[in-house]
Formats: C-alpha cells, sequence, structure tokens
C-alpha cells in the first residue's frame, strides 16, 4: 500500500487505490536503449587495451604525470580514429537501413524498444523500472533481492542480517506526496544512513568495508551506464497524472535508491526472479547457498574447465557488456547523435576518456566483480545468480516469466485453468556418479510437475509481451491473445540464442570440476542448462475440497 504525507483530506491522492488506477503520462526516454555493432565494441576493445599499456607505471608511464585523457591522446591517436570510424560507419549503416525500409520492418535497428510507453499505470511500469535497474549487474540485482551482509548503522555495533537495496518511486504533486516500494508495495522503510559501514556483502566483489553512500554511488554509476533511460527519473522527470474523477494535474517522478537493513532476514517479493520461486514455495527467505541433498551432498563449489569453450564464454560475456555501454559514454554518443563528421582533434579525446571510464570501472569498482572471475573456482550460489542475471537481463518479459506470470491455459480435453506459469531453468550437474539438478531461481531440487503441460497447450496472459530484438527472426509476441506454447516457447529460445549467449552456450554442456563440503578432492563433471516450463493451478495453491 502508497503512503500518504502532507495532504489536506480533500487531495486526490489521499486514496492509495486512487494512485493504482491511475494513469501516469511520462515522457519518452531521451537516451534510447541501443546495441553497438560489433565493430564498435571490438575498436573499443583495441583502444582500452592501448590505453591500459600506456598509462600503466610498469610500462613507463611518469608517475609524475597524470594519465589524464588528454596526456593519453597522443599514444593512441590511431586507435581512437579506428573506433571513430566504426562508429561513423555504423551510424550509416543504419541510417542506410532505416531509409530503406518500412518502420514495421526495421527490426535489424540497433535501437532497443523504449523502456516504457507514453501511457501507464503503476502496475505496468513497476516491472520495466525494476528490469532497468537489475539488468545493469548481477550485483544490482542480488540487491534488490536482498543478501546476507554484516552492517554497522550509524552509532551502532556490528549485525549480521539482510541488506536489501530498496527501489522506492517517489510521486509529487503539488498538495502532497507519496512513496512506493516497488518491490515489497508498501512505503519505504528507514533507510542506512550514507555513512553506515558495511564490512562483508554476500555475492558481490566487496573484499574491505564500504559505506552505504559508496554504494548507492556504485549502483547509480552502473545504472545509469547500462539504462540510461533511468536517468532523469533518479533525479526527477516531470509528468503528467491523471486520477480517477479529476482533470490532468502535473507531477514529479522520482526513482530513489535506499539500502535498508533487517538483522536477521527480509520477507520475499513476487516481482523478482529468486523473490517470486521462494515465495510461490512458501520460503520466509532468500536463499543463500546451495542446499544439500539427504541421499548425496549437493556440490557447494566449482570451477570451469580451462580451454577454447570459457575463452569463448568470457568473450561473449565481455562483448555483451561493451555492446550495451558504448553507445551511452559521452563521447561515443556524441559521434553517434552527430549530424556532420566531427573532427578527429576534438573528439579523440572524448574518446578516450570513455576508454579510461571503462577501465576503471572494470579495475577500480567497489562493488561489482570483474568478468575474468568466471575463470576462479566459484561457489555454486554466485554461478546461479549471474546466470539468473544474464536470462532476466534480456528483456522484461523473460525477467517476468522467471518470477512467474498469472495465466489462463486451455488443454484438449481440458477445461480452462487458471495460474502460475514460469520458465524453468534448470542446471544439470553431471558425473559418473550421480546427476544433480537445481532450480536456477530457488537453488532448490525442481519439484515434481504437479500439471504437466500439452504440447499443445493454448496460453493467454494481460500482461506479458515479447518486443521486436535486434537480428532477431520472429516478430514481438503478446500473449493478450491466445498463443500456443510452442510458440511461446520459440520467443524463449531465439531471446536466449540472440541475447543471452552466454547462456545458451551451456545448453550444450560444458566441462567443469566440483567439490563438496564433504569431499575436499575435484570431481569431473558436465555442467548444462535445460529450459522448461513449470504450470502451478490456483486450485493448487488453494485447494478447493469441492473439487474433484
Amino acid at each position: 500500500m502508497v503512503s500518504f504525507t502532507a495532504a489536506p483530506p480533500n487531495f486526490a491522492l489521499a486514496s492509495p487505490h486512487l494512485l493504482t488506477a491511475a494513469i501516469l503520462q511520462l515522457p519518452m526516454p531521451d537516451a534510447a536503449d541501443r546495441v553497438a555493432s560489433g565493430q564498435v565494441v571490438r575498436a573499443m576493445q583495441t583502444l582500452m587495451a592501448l590505453v591500459d599499456e600506456v598509462r600503466s607505471p610498469e610500462n613507463g608511464w611518469d608517475a609524475n604525470t597524470l594519465p589524464t585523457p588528454e596526456a593519453i591522446a597522443p599514444y593512441v591517436a590511431d586507435e581512437a580514429c579506428d573506433l571513430l570510424e566504426a562508429l561513423e560507419t555504423s551510424e550509416a549503416l543504419a541510417a542506410e537501413a532505416t531509409d530503406r525500409t518500412f518502420p514495421s520492418e526495421a527490426a535489424d535497428s540497433p535501437k532497443l524498444a523504449p523502456l516504457w510507453p507514453p501511457y501507464c499505470t503503476l502496475d505496468s511500469l513497476t516491472p520495466r523500472l525494476l528490469w532497468g535497474l537489475a539488468r545493469s549487474a548481477v550485483e544490482t540485482m542480488r540487491l534488490l533481492e536482498s543478501v546476507s551482509a554484516t552492517v554497522a548503522p550509524a552509532r551502532a555495533v556490528r549485525q549480521r542480517g539482510r541488506l536489501r537495496l530498496a527501489a522506492v518511486l517517489e510521486l509529487h504533486a503539488e498538495d502532497g506526496s507519496q512513496r512506493h516500494d516497488l518491490v515489497m508495495h508498501q512505503p519505504g522503510q528507514s533507510p542506512l544512513s550514507p555513512d553506515a559501514q558495511v564490512y562483508e556483502l554476500d555475492g558481490t566483489a566487496v573484499s574491505g568495508t564500504l559505506t552505504a553512500g559508496q554504494i548507492l554511488t556504485a549502483i547509480a554509476q552502473q545504472v545509469e551506464l547500462v539504462t540510461p533511460a533511468l536517468s532523469p527519473l533518479l533525479v526527477g522527470l516531470p509528468i503528467q497524472l491523471l486520477l480517477p474523477e479529476y482533470d490532468w494535474q502535473p507531477a514529479t517522478l522520482r526513482l530513489h535508491l535506499e539500502l535498508e537493513f533487517v538483522p536477521g532476514g527480509l520477507p520475499a517479493s513476487p516481482e523478482l526472479p529468486n523473490g517470486a520461486a521462494a515465495w510461490a514455495a512458501g520460503a520466509s527467505e532468500l536463499p543463500d547457498a546451495l542446499p544439500s541433498n539427504e541421499e548425496e551432498t549437493l556440490p557447494t563449489t566449482l570451477q570451469f574447465t580451462p580451454g577454447a569453450w570459457l575463452q569463448r564464454y568470457c568473450t561473449h560475456l565481455r562483448d555483451y557488456a561493451l555492446a550495451h555501454q558504448v553507445l551511452h559514454l559521452s563521447g561515443c554518443r556524441m559521434v553517434s547523435e552527430a549530424v556532420f563528421p566531427l573532427p578527429a582533434e576534438e573528439v579523440v579525446p572524448r574518446l578516450v576518456a570513455d576508454a579510461c571510464l571503462l577501465l576503471d570501472l572494470q579495475t577500480d569498482s567497489p562493488l561489482f566483480a570483474p568478468i575474468d572471475r568466471w575463470q576462479d573456482r566459484m561457489p555454486g550460489d554466485r554461478l546461479r545468480s549471474r546466470l539468473l542475471w544474464s536470462l532476466s537481463r534480456s528483456s522484461p518479459a523473460m525477467m517476468q516469466l522467471l518470477g512467474g506470470v498469472k495465466v489462463r491455459m486451455l488443454q484438449p480435453e481440458a477445461s480452462w485453468d487458471a495460474g502460475t506459469l514460469r520458465l524453468l531453468v534448470t542446471l544439470k550437474l553431471q558425473t559418473p556418479e550421480m546427476d544433480w539438478y537445481i532450480d536456477l531461481a530457488t537453488g532448490q531440487m525442481p519439484e515434481p510437475t504437479v500439471f504437466p503441460l500439452a504440447a499443445d497447450v493454448v496460453l493467454q496472459a494481460g500482461d506479458l509481451a515479447f518486443e521486436a530484438q535486434p537480428n532477431a527472426a520472429l516478430p514481438p509476441l503478446s500473449l493478450q491473445q491466445p498463443t500456443p506454447l510452442a510458440q511461446l516457447n520459440d520467443h524463449v529460445m531465439q531471446q536466449i540464442e540472440t541475447a543471452v549467449p552466454e547462456v545458451h552456450l551451456l545448453l550444450e554442456g560444458a566441462a567443469v570440476d566440483l567439490w563438496s563440503d564433504a569431499d575436499p578432492e575435484p570431481h569431473p563433471a558436465t555442467l548444462q542448462v535445460l529450459v522448461d516450463f513449470d504450470f502451478v493451478p490456483d486450485w493448487h495453491l488453494t485447494p478447493d475440497p469441492h473439487r474433484d
């Protein structure tokens, strides 16, 4: 429920139910969510590698000279000009493709769908905002769900508990304001002060002590880099608000990020993949580690076997991250938006500054782990969270499916059923002695299917839609119309193939070494991702004594 403060009794926002029924008219995001071409990504990688080499003291950089972009630029001018040429060529090809296609045929354009439509409700906006935040980094997604942490609030002793990133939507109008936690669906709680000390933060790269303010700054910087459409909301976005029985009125919408700490634990939320799965299972807390099995100890640590596969896997991760960041950097964006070619002497220092920023984010971030940690031995829960994030970041629809979507379903020779449809992604660990299956969303062994789905089942859901994707063969899909399960499965697999290549690689399986708490010796195994659907009818959650 939404809280209300400082408004007269007759003000429209005094009823939280009116807000959920309101229409929000938002300006379209100025920052288009665009994906850089492979040529641009490779040119930026080359520039970053040389910048990193040039500014290194080990390679002779004068310790008394600050490695500013202007100072570095003369040594990397050729590589910066190659990036400039790649950006200009990419934009020219995109413009040419747009000129010779109808808008409905421009699916190959590097521009993705806007983060939100011009008119929306609070319910329809919430999953889009959460997706925009969660896709910025796996650590951000985990914090939205809540993680175990050791925290010393201001003027208090250290405590162990759950730390959560609260995404609070603040609505400010002339006569009052409201706060709405997008995950917990209630007013925001008392947040940690910026100087609160965080000593341990499970599932992140935090190794020393950080303040709450440092964590929030790192998250905001990452969010603005990966999802720049959220930048205006982080400072306050002017909108128009239409409430039932009232005229349009101006308001300001602000997405405020806070850290909340609860000693002990936090309730799960149905808004996020992990939270939804735990909530549906009746759990009170989100799992922190892979569970044990009564018959055989489940492996808790694994390491990918070095080789060509692992190199290809890490390359996919780096390419994806750069492709979704490059065109949002100030220098690259200036080139991509320029009407006429810009002089190289003006652009080169800006492109070098972009390369420096990306390198600093990769090496100096207090919160986010570098990609090369995939080559290290890691807890199984870290891999599970990373793969879950990889799937969730690909689209809002994928994130909704992983958490569970309310649908109506009709199977041949059966009546209509209503329930929750979930994308069931399972990790299979296979050794010569035993196989393990782990639900990616819950960290638990998958439950036996309580309601098997026929191949020709037809589904209908009011708020699930797959939008057009760059380089995708299939058209957009909306489940507002009756849709065969096979058609939905085709869109899910296309999404994985085009937008989540690191998970697509795991569909074929990869060699790993496994360790368990009971056995310190590594055991060779094969890790594979399996994709299916799980349906839980409403009557299964709340049994009807009169139902046959």
